[in-house]
């Protein structure tokens, strides 16, 4: 699930699987604009919809990967699919939570005061 610049809401599928020759491939199938409520079990009728469209089977699939939204989380416990959380997702949160950090605020106006010195000192900005 993801939403555009203007607030309008899309299903993502992407499938990725191991080839013959052992290698990662991923293939984006279908963005879906996705208007209605982001239940649990509309994510899961969803789901199965691009899935019946691709023509996939249910028991083929692995796992699903998702943000931690509650709906997503739950839609994948309520029908018993294994869940991996998506490790971006997971990043920005820890960026977003490191930078609520004083320490961190201290640091980034302590290199603003370098770099601001550096690029207006002819002296100071040595070419290396």
């Amino acid at each position: 699930m993801w939403s555009s610049r203007n607030m309008e809401p899309y299903f993502g599928f992407t499938l990725h699987f191991i080839d013959g020759n052992w290698r990662l491939k991923s293939r984006h199938l279908e963005t879906l604009y996705f208007p209605s409520d982001h239940t649990a079990e509309n994510l899961v009728l969803g789901l199965r919809e691009i899935i019946t469209v691709w023509d996939f089977r249910e028991t083929d699939m692995v796992c699903l990967t998702t943000n931690n939204g509650a709906n997503t989380t739950q839609a994948a416990s309520l029908h018993n699919y294994l869940r991996l959380q998506c490790f971006g997702h997971r990043l920005n949160l820890a960026i977003n939570n490191a930078l609520k950090d004083q320490r961190i605020d201290k640091a980034v106006a302590s290199f603003k005061k370098v770099v601001s010195a550096c690029s207006y000192s002819w002296k100071k900005n040595v070419n290396f």
